[in-house]
């Protein structure tokens, strides 16, 4: 709308909130894996620094939340990392607590990035966005998410049965929304947009299909759990995993 955010390239900011923190996915792998000093040097500082600097930009609020349940995540891959338990005695003492302070690190990070996503609401000027502190869940703070789905909850519930069983057609969630709220353009939820347009037929096909990625998961986890490189992809794959149902 007429809100003031930085997105860089991207046309919604959203957009870059989700670039930069894939990023954080992928180059992890060079603070696991990197013989260079520099090389882990820069990826720390990418993902510590330049990352949670962005997002405070871009005022992307929920991805904060995303951005530190990824950093956890790191943070404990990092800790049950193959070399880390072929270490002697004392080298896994100085790892554990190198892991020790990157998660205290992590948290300080995502602790004052909050602060100044908050601080950088409350000071910002009208054409910028803030949150609403009265109203946590009001339509403000979730850009008229917390809207758009009771609208779409409704135009589901007065729906044909077959419409309900089957779906309507693709992007019916557009059309259906929009009889009960009129700035929508999109379901903005993974499980609603899905029910509107394949009905819970295709819900329960979606969901079913996401069982089945943490099951063969979970197989290839215990087919490989000696292989470093390759548990390293299957955690990639669960992060991505993750990531595409969070903000979803």
């Amino acid at each position: 709308g007429d809100i003031l955010t930085f997105s860089g390239t991207y046309y919604y900011k959203t957009d870059l909130a989700i670039a930069i923190v894939l990023g954080v996915i992928f180059f992890r792998y060079y603070l696991f894996n990197s013989d260079s000093r520099n090389l882990k040097k820069i990826a720390f500082l990418f993902i510590f620094l330049f990352i949670p600097y962005l997002i405070i930009k871009a005022n992307s609020r929920m991805f904060i939340i995303v951005y530190g349940i990824t950093l956890i995540f790191i943070c404990g891959e990092y800790l049950k990392n193959k070399r880390f338990n072929n270490l002697t005695k004392s080298q896994k003492k100085y790892k554990f607590s190198l892991g020790v302070r990157t998660l205290i690190v992590a948290s300080v990070v995502v602790l004052v990035s909050s602060i100044l996503l908050v601080y950088n609401n409350t000071t910002a000027s009208q054409n910028a966005l803030n949150i609403d502190f009265e109203n946590i869940f009001s339509e403000k703070n979730t850009q008229g998410r917390s809207e758009i789905w009771p609208a779409a909850i409704k135009g589901f519930s007065e729906s044909p049965f077959l419409n309900k069983l089957f779906g309507s057609y693709l992007n019916a969630d557009y059309d259906i929304i929009s009889k009960f709220y009129n700035d929508a353009t999109d379901a903005h939820n993974n499980l609603i947009k899905i029910t509107l347009n394949f009905g819970i037929i295709g819900l329960m096909l979606f969901i079913v299909f996401m069982f089945r990625v943490i099951y063969l998961l979970n197989a290839s986890y215990k087919r490989h759990k000696n292989e470093t490189d390759i548990i390293f992809i299957l955690n990639t794959i669960l992060l991505l995993f993750i990531f595409f149902n969070l903000p979803g």
